[in-house]
Protein backbone atom coordinates (compact mmCIF):
# COMPACT_ATOMS: atom_id res chain seq x y z
CA UNK A 1 0.00 0.00 0.00
CA UNK A 2 2.70 2.66 1.03
CA UNK A 3 4.70 1.39 -2.45
CA UNK A 4 1.85 2.12 -4.60
CA UNK A 5 1.03 5.40 -3.05
CA UNK A 6 5.21 6.32 -3.11
CA UNK A 7 5.13 5.54 -7.02
CA UNK A 8 1.95 7.64 -7.74
CA UNK A 9 0.07 10.17 -5.11
CA UNK A 10 -3.04 10.21 -7.52
CA UNK A 11 -3.66 7.29 -5.47
CA UNK A 12 -4.76 9.01 -2.34
CA UNK A 13 -7.28 6.20 -0.98
CA UNK A 14 -3.65 3.73 -1.02
CA UNK A 15 -1.93 6.79 1.20
CA UNK A 16 -1.31 4.97 4.75
CA UNK A 17 -3.20 5.92 8.13
CA UNK A 18 -3.19 5.82 11.47
CA UNK A 19 -6.19 3.07 10.86
CA UNK A 20 -4.76 1.44 8.65
CA UNK A 21 -1.22 1.14 11.08
CA UNK A 22 -3.45 0.34 14.38
CA UNK A 23 -4.90 -2.40 13.36
CA UNK A 24 -1.87 -3.87 11.94
CA UNK A 25 -0.84 -3.31 15.68
CA UNK A 26 -4.09 -5.10 16.89
CA UNK A 27 -3.22 -7.97 14.61
CA UNK A 28 0.49 -8.39 16.36
CA UNK A 29 -0.97 -8.37 19.56
CA UNK A 30 -3.07 -11.53 18.64
CA UNK A 31 0.00 -14.01 17.88
CA UNK A 32 -1.31 -17.77 17.15
CA UNK A 33 1.36 -19.15 19.25
CA UNK A 34 4.68 -18.82 21.08
CA UNK A 35 6.25 -19.00 17.38
CA UNK A 36 5.05 -16.01 16.30
CA UNK A 37 5.81 -13.76 19.57
CA UNK A 38 9.06 -12.23 17.63
CA UNK A 39 8.11 -11.82 14.49
CA UNK A 40 4.86 -10.15 15.86
CA UNK A 41 7.12 -8.00 18.07
CA UNK A 42 9.06 -7.21 15.11
CA UNK A 43 6.31 -5.76 12.71
CA UNK A 44 4.84 -4.30 15.24
CA UNK A 45 7.83 -2.17 15.86
CA UNK A 46 8.23 -1.79 12.16
CA UNK A 47 4.91 -0.04 11.97
CA UNK A 48 5.55 2.06 14.83
CA UNK A 49 9.06 3.36 13.24
CA UNK A 50 7.43 3.85 9.82
CA UNK A 51 4.93 6.25 11.28
CA UNK A 52 7.87 8.04 13.17
CA UNK A 53 9.81 8.09 9.81
CA UNK A 54 7.39 8.73 6.91
CA UNK A 55 4.88 10.91 9.01
CA UNK A 56 1.90 9.52 6.78
CA UNK A 57 -0.17 10.05 10.14
CA UNK A 58 0.56 10.56 13.73
CA UNK A 59 0.05 7.83 16.39
CA UNK A 60 -3.06 8.38 18.38
CA UNK A 61 -3.75 6.54 22.20
CA UNK A 62 -5.60 3.38 20.42
CA UNK A 63 -1.99 3.43 18.43
CA UNK A 64 -0.32 3.81 21.73
CA UNK A 65 -2.54 1.09 23.27
CA UNK A 66 -2.37 -1.26 20.41
CA UNK A 67 1.41 -1.67 20.61
CA UNK A 68 1.81 -2.12 24.83
CA UNK A 69 -0.70 -5.06 23.95
CA UNK A 70 1.59 -6.10 21.89
CA UNK A 71 4.15 -6.01 24.21
CA UNK A 72 2.32 -7.79 26.92
CA UNK A 73 1.29 -10.67 24.09
CA UNK A 74 4.87 -11.31 22.80
CA UNK A 75 7.05 -10.28 25.54
CA UNK A 76 7.47 -12.18 29.34
CA UNK A 77 7.55 -9.80 32.00
CA UNK A 78 10.99 -8.21 32.71
CA UNK A 79 13.72 -5.85 31.96
CA UNK A 80 13.01 -5.49 27.74
CA UNK A 81 9.11 -5.48 27.97
CA UNK A 82 9.55 -2.61 30.89
CA UNK A 83 11.82 -0.39 28.72
CA UNK A 84 10.22 -0.95 26.00
CA UNK A 85 6.94 -0.11 27.76
CA UNK A 86 8.20 3.05 29.02
CA UNK A 87 9.73 4.56 25.93
CA UNK A 88 6.24 3.65 24.60
CA UNK A 89 4.23 5.70 27.13
CA UNK A 90 6.72 8.50 27.14
CA UNK A 91 5.91 9.07 23.63
CA UNK A 92 2.10 8.74 24.27
CA UNK A 93 2.70 11.35 27.25
CA UNK A 94 4.99 13.58 24.94
CA UNK A 95 2.40 13.14 22.02
CA UNK A 96 -0.64 14.46 24.11
CA UNK A 97 -2.39 10.83 23.37
CA UNK A 98 -2.70 9.27 26.80
CA UNK A 99 -6.40 7.71 27.12
CA UNK A 100 -7.55 5.81 30.14
CA UNK A 101 -7.42 2.72 27.75
CA UNK A 102 -3.59 3.53 27.68
CA UNK A 103 -3.18 3.09 30.89
CA UNK A 104 -5.32 0.29 31.75
CA UNK A 105 -2.57 -1.74 28.61
CA UNK A 106 0.01 0.54 30.50
CA UNK A 107 -0.82 -1.26 33.67
CA UNK A 108 -0.83 -4.82 31.80
CA UNK A 109 2.77 -4.46 30.49
CA UNK A 110 4.63 -2.70 33.43
CA UNK A 111 3.03 -2.63 36.39
CA UNK A 112 6.15 -0.73 37.41
CA UNK A 113 5.81 1.98 34.67
CA UNK A 114 2.51 1.97 35.48
CA UNK A 115 3.10 2.49 39.71
CA UNK A 116 6.12 4.99 39.10
CA UNK A 117 3.92 7.46 36.34
CA UNK A 118 0.27 7.14 37.71
CA UNK A 119 0.94 6.14 41.78
CA UNK A 120 0.29 10.38 42.55
CA UNK A 121 -2.67 10.77 39.81
CA UNK A 122 -4.82 8.50 41.81
CA UNK A 123 -7.38 9.03 44.57
CA UNK A 124 -10.17 6.93 45.73
CA UNK A 125 -14.23 7.33 46.07
CA UNK A 126 -16.44 6.74 48.48
CA UNK A 127 -16.60 2.99 47.13
CA UNK A 128 -12.95 2.36 47.81
CA UNK A 129 -12.44 2.52 43.36
CA UNK A 130 -9.13 4.43 42.64
CA UNK A 131 -9.75 6.96 40.17
CA UNK A 132 -7.00 8.35 37.73
CA UNK A 133 -7.41 11.77 37.09
CA UNK A 134 -4.44 12.10 33.63
CA UNK A 135 -3.07 15.69 33.55
CA UNK A 136 -4.00 17.44 30.53
CA UNK A 137 -0.91 17.90 28.72
CA UNK A 138 -0.51 13.73 28.88
CA UNK A 139 -4.44 13.74 27.21
CA UNK A 140 -4.77 17.55 25.31
CA UNK A 141 -4.89 15.31 21.72
CA UNK A 142 -7.23 12.82 22.49
CA UNK A 143 -10.09 12.19 20.63
CA UNK A 144 -13.29 9.56 20.45
CA UNK A 145 -12.49 8.02 23.87
CA UNK A 146 -15.82 7.13 25.05
CA UNK A 147 -16.90 7.64 28.35
CA UNK A 148 -13.94 6.66 30.78
CA UNK A 149 -14.79 3.16 32.22
CA UNK A 150 -11.24 2.66 32.10
CA UNK A 151 -10.68 5.32 34.79
CA UNK A 152 -11.39 2.75 37.89
CA UNK A 153 -8.30 1.18 37.60
CA UNK A 154 -7.50 -2.08 39.98
CA UNK A 155 -4.61 -2.19 42.11
CA UNK A 156 -3.03 -4.61 40.31
CA UNK A 157 -3.59 -7.10 37.85
CA UNK A 158 -3.15 -10.56 40.14
CA UNK A 159 -5.75 -12.98 41.11
CA UNK A 160 -5.56 -15.85 43.45
CA UNK A 161 -7.19 -19.50 43.97
CA UNK A 162 -7.40 -21.71 46.74
CA UNK A 163 -5.26 -24.66 46.32
CA UNK A 164 -7.97 -27.00 46.05
CA UNK A 165 -9.40 -25.70 43.54
CA UNK A 166 -6.06 -25.31 41.98
CA UNK A 167 -5.36 -29.14 41.67
CA UNK A 168 -9.05 -29.81 40.62
CA UNK A 169 -8.51 -27.62 37.36
CA UNK A 170 -5.44 -28.83 36.81
CA UNK A 171 -6.97 -32.42 36.33
CA UNK A 172 -9.06 -30.97 33.61
CA UNK A 173 -6.80 -29.56 31.92
CA UNK A 174 -4.61 -33.26 31.70
CA UNK A 175 -7.99 -34.70 30.10
CA UNK A 176 -7.96 -31.65 27.61
CA UNK A 177 -10.73 -30.00 29.45
CA UNK A 178 -11.20 -26.00 29.45
CA UNK A 179 -12.50 -24.26 32.04
CA UNK A 180 -12.41 -20.48 31.78
CA UNK A 181 -11.49 -19.29 35.55
CA UNK A 182 -7.34 -19.22 34.35
CA UNK A 183 -7.12 -21.53 30.84
CA UNK A 184 -8.42 -19.05 28.28
CA UNK A 185 -7.66 -20.02 25.00
CA UNK A 186 -6.19 -16.69 24.30
CA UNK A 187 -4.34 -16.00 27.78
CA UNK A 188 -1.11 -16.36 28.80
CA UNK A 189 -0.78 -17.14 32.79
CA UNK A 190 2.49 -16.35 34.44
CA UNK A 191 2.58 -17.78 38.06
CA UNK A 192 3.60 -15.33 41.01
CA UNK A 193 4.29 -17.92 43.66
CA UNK A 194 1.93 -19.57 46.15
CA UNK A 195 1.14 -19.95 49.85
CA UNK A 196 -0.34 -22.92 52.48
CA UNK A 197 -3.72 -22.52 51.02
CA UNK A 198 -3.41 -20.48 47.37
CA UNK A 199 -1.68 -19.56 44.13
CA UNK A 200 -1.47 -16.38 42.84
CA UNK A 201 -0.96 -15.52 39.00
CA UNK A 202 -1.20 -12.70 36.29
CA UNK A 203 -3.34 -13.37 33.23
CA UNK A 204 -2.91 -11.38 30.31
CA UNK A 205 -4.17 -11.30 26.79
CA UNK A 206 -2.25 -12.95 23.88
Amino acid sequence: MRDLYEQDHTYIDLKPNVVAYTAVLNACALPADKGECQSALQIAQLVMEEMRLYKYDQPNFLTFSAFLQVLSSTLPHGKRRDQLALETFEQACASGQVGYLTLEKLQHASPKTYNNFVKDLTEKDRDGNHIVQIPFEWSCNVVGERDPSHRFIKDDTTSSIEKSNYIKLKEVKKKHGQNSKFMGTRKRTTFLGNSHSSIKWIEESM
